[in-house]
């Protein structure tokens, strides 16, 4: 009878453990792993889609809080995403990706919208640092 509550408890246990093992990387908001996959949005500190990347699944339209990840040391670096964007890659399957920035006044605005599958230097269309946020669809 015991055998039974206790088995109920290990399991639960077994559970919250595999829950917290799926977590992806504090610098990651997309899946975790270091490849910007399907389906991410992926920025990039240098203009060849290089070590330094964040990558998303969903919208940001606050990347003053956001850092890159070092993909070769495996660690967040300490430069902020804002602003700073060389490369990108929109890896979303479904919609265009909009990276957005702010005026000297405060208002928002749309510097590239990307469509699916872009990837490039963000120069090529005059618009690299300046990426305050980005949208989807």
């Amino acid at each position: 009878m015991k055998l039974l509550p206790r088995l109920a408890a290990v399991l639960a246990l077994a559970g919250g453990a595999a829950a917290i093992t799926t977590v992806p990387a504090n610098a990651d908001r997309g899946d975790g792993n270091v490849a910007c996959n399907s389906g991410e949005i992926c920025f990039y500190y240098d203009y060849a889609l290089g070590n330094l990347s964040r990558q998303f699944w969903n919208p940001d339209m606050d990347h003053s809080n956001d850092y890159y990840w070092d993909r070769a040391s495996g660690s967040q670096s300490s430069i902020r995403l804002m602003d700073t964007a060389g490369s990108f890659w929109n890896r979303d399957t479904e919609c265009a990706i909009k990276i957005w920035d702010i005026t000297s006044t405060g208002g928002w605005f749309v510097t590239f919208t990307a469509p699916m599958g872009w990837k490039g230097d963000l120069r090529s269309v005059g618009k690299q640092n300046r990426n305050n946020g980005h949208s989807r669809c």
